[in-house]
């Protein structure tokens, strides 16, 4: 299988009230190593990078809360997708483990921006590249609109598209469906063979 999982801050660290980085490692198959030292646990990003597409320049990503202790990656067979703000370590790592693929984040909250670039490294099938809350399964999609403006739903197969609640067709272009949305709105589609 080609899965891959993420993984955020302290993943096994805790076990009861000791700390163990080698619990870490097991569970990540990724070395790790930490600061007792408290500390903002973000992310400063490559921005020539993929997985920086779309990102604001120079802005540090992930929740400004402050952690104590603060992890980093210590291992040379990660590859490097972002460091630990204000520091040299890795902060953002992805790392091939055999048949998965292991991705480790020292920052938590990750703005949804960065969470698609993640998936869309991974292979994952992207259905929108906006904010917007949404949930898809193989037949009903669920949009609520962060913002006024078109919404674009990217489909994963040729379909035809209704609305579940008027029973009304809804145009597509091939696998793509463009909706303008109201701040606030929430749309449910039916998706058809």
């Amino acid at each position: 299988s080609k899965a891959t999982a993420l993984f955020f801050y302290a993943p096994g660290y805790f076990q009861g009230d000791e700390g163990s980085l080698d619990n870490m490692q097991k569970l990540t198959g990724i070395k790790l190593g930490c600061e007792q030292a408290e500390g903002k646990a973000q992310l400063a990003l490559d921005l020539g990078s993929a997985i920086a597409k779309g990102m604001d320049a120079g802005q540090p990503v992930g929740a400004e809360t402050v952690v104590a202790p603060r992890f980093y990656v210590d291992d040379p067979q990660a590859q490097v997708l972002a460091k630990l703000a204000g520091t040299d370590k890795a902060g953002l790592v992805m790392k091939p483990n055999g048949a998965w693929t292991a991705v480790y984040s020292s920052a938590i909250g990750l703005p949804p921006t960065l969470m698609r670039n993640i998936a869309r490294q991974a292979g994952c099938h992207i259905w929108v590249d906006s904010d917007d809350t949404f949930c898809a399964d193989n037949r009903l999609v669920t949009i609520h609109a962060a913002t006024e403006g078109s919404k674009t739903i990217n489909l994963p197969r040729k379909c035809r598209v209704t609305d579940a609640l008027t029973g009304k067709p809804v145009p597509v272009d091939g696998q793509t469906v463009k909706l303008e949305m109201k701040k606030a709105e929430t749309m449910i589609l039916e998706l058809q063979p």
